[in-house]
């Protein structure tokens, strides 16, 4: 019992001693996202095989928001993206809110598709307390192309349902300090 325990903490606090101690990997839908580029609070990461963030497919992004520190100011900051996406003539697919519970604050969620010349963009943007502090996981997939409509709306069909499930259940979500600390490790 003692053993199973022990593995359960280290399965915990793994993601953080490994960002501490510079490894600047997260895993998602059974990937390694790389860390890649960070300014102020907004840190992101792409696949492996995605080095180029002038042409990615899929990304992460980690943004946080220091003075979302309870559930009312994290719906504000939530509520706050979903109009400047709406502002921006950005489609909204989806939006969801998961209820407060003894342990935890209420979580949110957008789902939404950006339509550019060049691409169409599909995000989906997880609002929760992590550490105290508010923060968004954002996962985003792109299809470049002038004719990528079909091909985005045939994928988003098709993967978006689980995706989702994917990022509302994602646990391991670094600290803020712990992506601080990667970022000024990595532009030493």
């Amino acid at each position: 019992m003692k053993l199973i325990k022990s593995l359960m903490l280290m399965c915990c606090l793994l993601p953080s001693i490994l960002l501490a101690q510079g490894i600047n990997t997260i895993k998602f839908d059974d990937a390694d996202y790389i860390y890649r580029w960070s300014k102020g609070n907004q840190y992101e990461f792409t696949p492996v095989d995605q080095p180029n963030l002038k042409k990615w497919q899929d990304m992460l992004t980690i943004v946080y928001y220091p003075q979302a520190k309870d559930g009312n100011s994290l719906a504000e900051v939530a509520n706050n993206v979903l109009g400047s996406y709406q502002k921006h003539a950005v489609k909204i697919l989806r939006t969801a809110s998961k209820p407060r519970l003894k342990n935890r604050p209420a979580e949110h969620f957008v789902a939404a598709v950006f339509a550019r010349p060049q691409f169409v963009e599909f995000v989906q943007a997880r609002f929760k307390i992590n550490g105290g502090v508010g923060v968004a996981i954002i996962y985003s997939h792109r299809i470049y192309g002038k004719k990528a409509g079909n091909p985005a709306h045939k994928w988003i069909k098709t993967n978006g349902p689980g995706l989702e499930k994917k990022l509302m259940s994602l646990k391991h979500i670094p600290k803020l300090s712990d992506l601080q600390k990667l970022a000024i490790n990595q532009h030493k």
